[in-house]
This record gives C-alpha cells, sequence and structure tokens, in this order.
C-alpha cells in the first residue's frame, strides 16, 4: 500500500492592507493611506488606483528600526 504523504498549503500572509497598517500604527485610515503614498522606509505596492499593499516583512522591519531609535523596543 502506497502512502502518500499530505502537505497542507498554508495561507501566509506576505502583505498588509492599509486598514491593517492603520491598526498597527493606531492612526486613521487615511492617515494610513498618506503615509503608504509618500514613504520611502518600506515597500508599498499599488494595484490601480486605490487599492494598496504594503510588504509585510519590510514594514515589520522599519516599525522595529522606528521602536529601537526610541531605545523603547518590547
Amino acid at each position: 500500500m502506497m502512502v502518500m504523504e499530505r502537505t497542507e498549503s498554508t495561507n501566509i500572509q506576505r502583505t498588509y492592507t492599509a486598514e491593517q497598517i492603520a491598526q498597527i500604527l493606531g492612526i486613521s485610515v487615511r492617515k494610513a493611506y498618506d503615509f503608504c503614498a509618500t514613504t520611502k522606509e518600506f515597500k508599498v505596492i499599488r494595484i490601480g488606483k486605490r487599492c494598496v499593499r504594503v510588504h509585510k516583512e519590510s514594514f515589520e522591519k522599519w516599525l522595529e528600526s522606528q521602536f529601537e531609535a526610541q531605545g523603547s523596543f518590547a
């Protein structure tokens, strides 16, 4: 009898939405969209006119550096 190995495909989140960025930073969604439109600190992907996705890894590195710069990394 042949046993088939089952691999579950994991749905790994690789981007954040502007709404998620707003929640993480504790700012309004509008400010998050404005921030994403002007920042060069992390990767922002535009899909069409209104759809924005933020590269999760680059955002988290930027956020960590902000805490470290303030000396309050938890």
